[in-house]
């Protein structure tokens, strides 16, 4: 990692903004910067942030994280370059796509089985209140 980082100064901020996927790391990007980021030695710290960012907005829409790594190194053309010398840039962020979606998953899962108990703690109570009245 800190021989990329002297060599590419944006890739602790790419990750940065990957991994923790904050507002802070959002913020610490250019907004107002529309680049197309078309050449690699002209990104710095905060296109990382921006670049990052991107990449989990394009895991949102896409339906697999292979889709998502495709359609967004397509928008960034820079990174198709930095792909090409680093064959293991794939395999990284298609691992913490899986990752973060296995995690949002779980989330979900957790969040429909409360709402789950809590609906079926609503018809007992329904059951109970009403009962006595229909007799």
């Amino acid at each position: 990692m800190k021989a990329l980082e002297t060599e590419y100064p944006w890739f602790e901020s790419l990750m940065e903004a990957i991994i923790i996927d904050s507002k802070e790391a959002r913020k610490k990007s250019n907004s107002n910067n529309n680049n197309n980021f078309d050449k690699l030695s002209l990104l710095n710290r905060s296109d990382g942030y921006a670049i990052g960012s991107r990449f989990l907005d394009e895991l949102n829409r896409a339906a697999t994280e292979d889709g998502a790594f495709d359609s967004w190194l397509s928008k960034n053309p820079s990174l198709i370059e930095f792909n090409k010398n680093n064959k293991f840039f794939r395999a990284l962020l298609i691992s913490l796509g899986k990752e973060m979606r296995h995690r949002a998953t779980w989330k979900k899962l957790a969040l429909s089985m409360g709402a789950a108990g809590m609906s079926t703690f609503d018809v007992g109570s329904d059951v109970y209140i009403h009962d006595p009245l229909l007799q």
